[in-house]
């Protein structure tokens, strides 16, 4: 995979690409994330339910990433759109996650741990979100190598995540939970080399809008001919671009009535190669790309609906009382699944929802269920007593063992499958993966098997296939819709909306468990309720994601085709077959 990805891309490039995902993202995330279980039933001393509310906090700082790449693209930093801010975070990640392992061990220290861990998760997940922006430029440019790459990427993740695994457990049973924070902040630190000395090899941005502009001209000459641009066509038009000596050919000021959301040819007049010069701004320190906001502009604001949702119920989750936490997630929800409708086509739209509102219906109850099978023989003398060694570290590396397992699964069964019917069967198994929890928390297991032997066989090994056999046809669909020239763009926001949708499950559970169904995991502890948190997220909630399969869903097999609107495409065949005989179509073509 290396010498594949090395001879397409450069070793260098290769190299620090995927060691910068090993180190912040396998590495320094897994860390923190891993150390939240110790950090605030042990260190902090805090309830289930304001671990469970406060903990869920670090997956919502992944959801704002969308909003990193909009600024990116149309605010570059120092002539780059993403080297430079990619350093910054590299910079405040470790001191947040060394300001959160520093906190002193009392109650209060847990919201402000949250907000930290909140920031420092953001901070990763800038990294994440602007270096797959590049790394997907590197395809565009030279295909062939990129399966080998991101293969390479994700087996650096998955090696990071498994020595995160192994380091969280035994320092969360020696009583030090705080050193995993320290490790991940001087482990993050080590990524600045690659962003200072641009070992990723980012071009300057005008360089990239250049790009950009001729590819945009070419595909409207193509659309107007009939047919698109391949990628040798491609490299072609840039190379003439490069060589014409006089560019630009035209400097002008496009306005959001000439392109549609997508950056799509307005009307059915072949326009002349328009290069919008970036500005400069802040004595040079940052560049504004006019041009990219113009073809993005809903998709920009869809991405600042989406952080002001974070924002809003991360706050509540560390200030507000229950009913305002409600509130907020009721509010949030609503504004996202309404502009949903207007930033995209009808069947992103769609899907969009559907994997919002499928995340968010997967009510969770980790602060309980986990509460529970951690708990210490003064707290739960019948309980599992499971250490954090065999719960996370054992735990963790054979889930990440089998779902690889999953995945190859997923290739074999469902692969050719609707999505329908992959949805429908998986959450059939969800439902039955249910039991084996159900079966620990009431103890129907003792005396005959003991609990590591249903937890191994349920939450490690068959749970984490399930669960990578349900994700695999959303990431499938969420690729397939990706409208072209605006693949990353509209990837990260469906994506982070995804994430969101977990939070809320997560948010929705800590209500339930605030509102009615509460549990102790300070001594005297009462768990009596962990079983009906078991009843509601593994087989009620499912079921109200049956009707959404069959609502939301497009009815086709995962191997098609999407058309993305269809309306658009009909209209735009229209002028093609019109534009045919233009004669400055023809005359632009030739040259």
């Amino acid at each position: 995979m290396f010498g594949t990805a090395a001879e397409g891309y450069g070793p260098k490039a290769v190299t620090s690409i995927s060691l910068s995902y090993f180190l912040c993202k396998g590495l320094s995330d897994y860390l923190v994330r891993g150390s939240l279980l110790s950090m605030y039933l042990k260190r902090f001393g805090v309830e289930a339910a304001l671990y469970q509310r406060l903990s869920n906090l670090a997956g919502m700082g992944w959801s704002v990433k969308p909003l990193t790449a909009v600024i990116s693209d149309i605010f570059p930093m120092f002539g780059y759109s993403k080297r430079w801010y990619m350093f910054v975070s590299c910079l405040v990640g470790p001191a947040l996650s060394l300001g959160f392992g520093l906190l002193p061990a009392q109650q209060s220290s847990a919201p402000i741990g949250a907000a930290l861990v909140f920031v420092c998760c953001f901070t990763k997940a800038n990294v994440d979100i602007l270096s797959e922006g590049h790394y997907s430029r590197m395809m565009r440019r030279v295909p062939a190598p990129g399966p080998a790459l991101v293969s390479w990427i994700w087996w650096f993740i998955i090696a990071g995540s498994l020595i995160s695994s192994a380091t969280v457990g035994p320092l969360g049973d020696a009583g030090i939970p705080q050193v995993a924070p320290f490790i991940a902040s001087g482990v993050q630190l080590m990524v600045l080399p690659f962003f200072l000395f641009n070992w990723f090899g980012e071009r300057p941005n005008r360089e990239e809008r250049y790009e950009d502009a001729c590819l945009l001209h070419e595909q409207e000459v193509k659309k107007l001919k009939g047919s698109l641009p391949s990628s040798s066509e491609n490299a072609d038009t840039l190379e003439e671009c490069g060589k014409s000596g006089d560019r630009p050919l035209a400097i002008t000021e496009p306005t959001a009535e000439d392109q549609d959301t997508y950056g799509e040819a307005a009307g059915d007049q072949l326009k002349p190669f328009v290069f919008d010069e970036p500005r400069s701004c802040c004595c040079g320190a940052f560049e504004i790309n006019k041009e990219v906001a113009a073809r993005n502009m809903r998709a920009s604001i869809y991405s600042g609906i989406i952080a002001l949702c974070v924002l809003s119920v991360a706050t509540a989750s560390i200030l507000g009382t229950t009913t305002h936490l409600l509130i907020a997630a009721v509010a949030a929800s609503v504004l996202h699944c309404g502009f949903n409708f207007f930033a995209f086509p009808l069947i992103i739209a769609k899907a969009n929802l559907f994997c919002y509102l499928q995340s968010a219906s997967s009510i969770s109850f980790p602060g309980s269920i986990s509460g529970f099978f951690v708990a210490a023989p003064d707290c739960l003398p019948d309980g599992p007593h499971f250490s954090f060694s065999f719960f996370q570290t054992v735990g963790g590396i054979l889930s990440s063992a089998t779902s690889i397992l999953g995945i190859m699964l997923f290739n074999y069964f469902f692969s050719k499958r609707t999505y329908r019917m992959a949805y429908f069967s998986t959450l059939t198994l969800i439902i039955i993966s249910s039991l084996f929890d159900l079966v620990i928390i009431m103890r129907w297991n003792r005396p005959y098997v003991s609990d590591h032997a249903i937890f191994i066989m349920g939450d490690a090994i068959i749970s984490p296939v399930i669960g990578m056999l349900n994700w695999m046809p959303q990431i499938v669909l969420l690729s397939r819709l990706c409208p072209r020239g605006s693949e990353s763009t509209v990837y990260a926001i469906l994506a982070a909306s995804s994430n969101l949708g977990s939070s809320m499950g997560s948010v929705l559970g800590s209500i339930v468990m605030e509102y009615r169904l509460p549990v102790s995991t300070v001594v005297p502890c009462n768990f009596d309720n962990v079983k009906w948190h078991i009843l509601i997220s593994g087989f009620l909630a499912p079921l109200l994601q049956i009707p959404m399969i069959f609502t939301l869903l497009p009815d086709a097999r995962m191997c098609d085709d999407l058309n993305v609107n269809e309306d658009k495409k009909a209209e735009m065949g229209e002028k093609e077959e019109k534009n045919t005989s233009h004669p400055e179509v023809e005359a632009e073509a030739r040259r």
